[in-house]
């Protein structure tokens, strides 16, 4: 009897672990199957925003360029240029730190006065590259350009911290609709034939409009968060002030390397203004332009992506960390070839529908980029979980070797072949960043394994 009781016992223990394993089970299944639905949302809303943004931005080059001289659409891009990267010198990834930062090692008070102190800097430093460096910028236009990315970085800002709160939808639905009231203004402000300085400041005017109201959202949320409440008495506090550049500090590499990256894109309009003509750099400002669409879908992962990363490095799932690196590289490659495709054999239409017919003779360069895309596309996420690894400086360096080969093939390429020589220089500098990341790529996925033992 006593045998039989035992032994009941232990089959009522197993029953009963048999249970909680199957719970568990459950629950992980259950917790994976959201996480697939959460990645699948968010990359959707986050895809939509970024494809109305990248919608307005590119109504510019085309209005431009249909309305304007070829000079003043370079004006333009070279005050963009200029801007652009300056800002993003400012930026470090903020959005990125923002998720990252779970614990909220800096407060988000120390994060916005790092933001204004950083602007401030690179202002000054955009001023002066352009004054002494590039007298064919038209002053009117540089200041409105620089004037608008200082004012977006706010809305940027506020998004950083929505996106934080998983209120993808909110950032979506602005963008959307900042998108749609941009492009309605400036299509009318160039069809009567107001001068481009005009229709600058209308493109601020709703920028500012947005910014405000992108403000007074977080504001609202904040208030819902009582750990992340915003005081500006903290906010001009001497402690921010050096939590600030704790995170200038802490997170230089960032900075330069989000400096080298946009140089990736914006070093051939500064070499064909010396080297070529103001008019080239914006013809093949236009064309690349054909690059913002992959760019969308690729960037749209990567911060969809990225706070899934984070949870498989945080939870120690180091395998399900390295087979999404290596899915979302597949679908970079993926993308990268029906880009190329379309440029080989459609290239010239689209160039001549949504520009002008001498922009179409530039149909070979377009295939170019696009192949230099491709190659890109293939790596451009492991980049991003080096981002999650805190590994910095890796993709720092590479991106600093494919910006150097970039500048010293443009050198000798561009003279010779004008801007069928900028395509080339793509394709080359791309190679030599494949060549590095796929031996940075044996380091993401031997890390995690030497932080699970």
């Amino acid at each position: 009897m006593k045998y039989e009781a035992r032994e009941s016992n232990t089959l009522a223990d197993k029953n009963l672990s048999d249970n909680a394993l199957f719970d568990t089970t459950l629950k992980q299944g259950q917790d994976t199957l959201h996480t697939r639905r959460n990645i699948r949302l968010n990359s959707v809303l986050t895809l939509v925003a970024n494809a109305a943004l990248a919608l307005s931005n590119w109504s510019m080059f085309i209005l431009i360029a249909k309305h304007y001289s070829s000079e003043a659409l370079g004006s333009f891009v070279l005050a963009l240029s200029i801007a652009s990267t300056g800002l993003l010198l400012s930026s470090f990834k903020l959005r990125t730190l923002l998720i990252v930062d779970v614990e909220w090692k800096y407060s988000i008070e120390s994060y916005a006065m790092s933001r204004v102190l950083a602007n401030s800097v690179v202002t000054l430093l955009c001023v002066t590259v352009a004054s002494l460096w590039f007298s064919e910028i038209s002053g009117g236009i540089f200041f409105s350009v620089l004037a608008y990315k200082l004012v977006d970085s706010a809305s940027e800002f506020c998004h950083s911290y929505a996106r934080r709160n998983d209120h993808f939808d909110y950032v979506t639905k602005v963008l959307v609709f900042k998108s749609v009231v941009s492009i309605i203004t400036i299509a009318l402000f160039s069809i009567f034939n107001f001068s481009l300085f005009i229709l600058l400041l209308s493109w601020l005017c709703v920028v500012f409009v947005f910014a405000l109201y992108d403000m007074l959202f977080i504001r609202k949320l904040l208030q819902h968060h009582s750990t992340d409440s915003f005081t500006w008495s903290r906010f001009m506090s001497r402690r921010a002030v050096d939590e600030s550049f704790g995170i200038f500090s802490r997170h230089k590499t960032i900075a330069i390397g989000l400096v080298v990256s946009a140089l990736f894109v914006y070093l051939p309009n500064f070499m064909l203004t010396k080297l070529d003509s103001l008019a080239s750099a914006g013809i093949f400002a236009s064309i690349s332009y054909f690059l913002v669409a992959g760019g969308i879908v690729i960037n749209s992962l990567s911060q969809a992506a990225t706070p899934t990363l984070t949870r498989y490095i945080t939870s120690h799932s180091y395998e399900a960390f390295s087979k999404l690196t290596l899915k979302l590289c597949l679908m970079g490659a993926g993308l990268g070839v029906i880009g190329v495709v379309i440029s080989y054999f459609f290239g010239a239409f689209f160039l001549e529908l949504f520009y002008t017919p001498e922009v179409a003779k530039y149909s070979t360069t377009l295939t170019l980029v696009m192949l230099a895309a491709l190659i890109r596309y293939i790596y451009i996420f492991i980049g991003t979980s080096l981002s999650v690894l805190h590994q910095f400086g890796v993709q720092t360096n590479i991106y600093l070797a494919g910006l150097f080969t970039l500048f010293f093939a443009g050198l000798y390429l561009i003279p010779a072949y004008g801007l069928l020589g900028v395509g080339w220089s793509f394709v080359v500098a791309t190679t030599v960043e494949l060549i590095l990341f796929i031996h940075a790529s044996f380091k993401i996925f031997a890390l995690p394994k030497r932080l699970a033992s």
